[in-house]
């Protein structure tokens, strides 16, 4: 049976956790309408606080906050043998799509933070929020995995470190938003919802379509 979630020292569930239903909950961070429109017409939002670990550009996020290695994360060329003797090569490869995979992830990204954390759902009217780019030292990769009898598939990852790899913006949507809140942890827990931190400690990743249901919901897109 896991820990409680962690909470500030008001009692409060740190906004990163907060789940549909949730009202003993951190309110959403308060962002400052621009005083000028964009060139499209769309208003934007923007917040700098030397006590945050992000900051937002007209409506453009950036998070200042990384559990990743020091250095390039990107993994190297390697071939896993199984027990009947078929073998896997994995190796990382140039996106066919330029920066489309990154662009995408980046997008919806932002779509569930403005959500979660902000509070901010899709307007016509404002600026789409968005992540400027990953946290420092994340690899953003295309790894091909070539088996024994030529059959090949590709996968997009983000990669923090050996045992920590993401395969879509939703597993790491999670994993950001505790990035942004300082990373809060408790001695038996820490506050991050991702399926990698929040299960119990040596188990198995947590099931992502609850995950992914909750951030939904919280997006107004379910």
């Amino acid at each position: 049976m896991q820990s409680p979630l962690p909470r500030n020292e008001d009692g409060l569930l740190y906004r990163c956790s907060y789940r549909p239903g949730d009202t003993d909950v951190v309110q959403p961070y308060v962002l400052e309408e621009d005083p000028e429109e964009d060139e499209n017409g769309l208003r934007t939002y923007s917040l700098h606080d030397p006590d945050l670990h992000f900051q937002v550009d007209h409506s453009v996020i950036h998070i200042l906050a990384s559990d990743a290695n020091p250095g390039n994360n990107v993994p190297g060329p390697h071939t896993i043998v199984g027990r009947d003797g078929e073998t896997v090569h994995s190796e990382v490869i140039p996106f066919p799509d330029g920066d489309i995979p990154r662009e995408e992830w980046l997008q919806t990204l932002g779509e569930y933070i403005a959500a979660v954390m902000f509070g901010r759902l899709p307007n016509e009217s404002e600026r789409p929020f968005v992540l400027a780019n990953f946290p420092d030292n994340m690899a953003f990769y295309l790894l091909e995995k070539t088996r024994s009898d030529g059959r090949r598939r590709t996968e997009v990852y983000l990669r923090s470190h050996e045992t920590q790899a993401f395969a879509t913006a939703n597993e790491f949507a999670r994993h950001s938003m505790w990035l942004m809140d300082g990373m809060p942890q408790s001695v038996q827990r820490t506050a991050c919802l991702c399926k990698y931190c929040d299960h119990v400690v040596g188990g198995a990743p947590a099931p992502q379509n609850p995950i992914t249901r909750d951030l939904l919901i919280l997006s107004g897109q379910h």
